[in-house]
């Protein structure tokens, strides 16, 4: 049964180039869909064993500023563990954390799922990354699903290592919108208006951050006052007046 929907995305990745929000949409929504996937986060390794979060897909993006996007590997998380430990890490009572990971148990966010995986993704047998799937209901792990996963780490390994940059390229040229403050008048300026696009994209602050070769700090200042000028409450409304602002600029073209 797994064999299919590893072979699956062993076609996606072949296809085209794509971002790694597309992987985590397509893992999510396709080749996990039948574990029932919902959400789910990439994070990858750098040589100051900082773990960041690189793509998400699923996850509310209001909960964005409420988290870190960067973590010690040294903390305790699943994504860090499943590096750190080099093994799977299965949780399957959930919204009930484990009092293991306390740092979640004070989270202000509260999963409706029932279970999370995580799992190293490695390069020659060395821990680079890790991904932590959430999925709807629980279930008993088995040889067979443990071996699927495997296989989707592997791949997932194969698509990390073979990516010199894994965001698509971007026109940065494109035609800006005109968005402003119902309130204020306050213009975004020409950086605010691509951080936007971005946002609009799915992107999280590391990427835009990446692509436009700022520090994430900087991206994340930047958004904050996206909000302030466009008197918004976060990513999913910018979000939302992005995208309804493009369709009057491409009527009227």
């Amino acid at each position: 049964m797994y064999l299919k929907w590893t072979s699956e995305f062993i076609k996606f990745l072949g296809d085209q180039d794509h971002t790694i929000e597309d992987v985590l949409a397509h893992l999510v929504l396709t080749v996990m869909a039948p574990l029932k996937a919902t959400s789910g986060v990439i994070a990858k390794l750098d040589n100051q064993n900082s773990i960041l979060i690189i793509g998400r897909y699923g996850i509310n993006s209001d909960l964005y500023g409420q988290y870190e996007d960067c973590f010690s590997l040294n903390d305790r998380l699943p994504i860090t563990d499943a590096i750190r430990q080099r093994k799977m890490i299965i949780i399957s009572t959930l919204p009930e954390w484990p009092e293991d990971y306390s740092e979640i148990l004070t989270s202000p966010y509260q999963s409706e799922e029932a279970t999370l995986i995580a799992f190293p993704i490695d390069k020659s047998g060395t821990p680079i990354a890790s991904a932590a799937i959430f999925f709807e209901s629980s279930f008993e792990m088995n040889p067979d699903i443990e071996l699927f996963i495997q296989s989707i780490a592997n791949l997932l390994s194969i698509y990390l290592n073979s990516q010199a940059q894994p965001a698509k390229v971007i026109n940065l040229h494109q035609t800006p919108i005109s968005t402003q403050s119902s309130q204020t008048g306050a213009e975004l300026t020409e950086r605010q208006q691509l951080i936007l696009r971005m946002i609009s994209e799915g992107r999280t602050n590391i990427a835009i951050g990446d692509l436009l070769k700022y520090s994430e700090s900087t991206i994340r200042q930047e958004t904050i006052k996206i909000f302030s000028k466009l008197d918004c409450n976060g990513r999913d409304e910018a979000s939302k007046l992005y995208k309804k602002e493009l369709l009057k600029v491409q009527a009227a073209g």
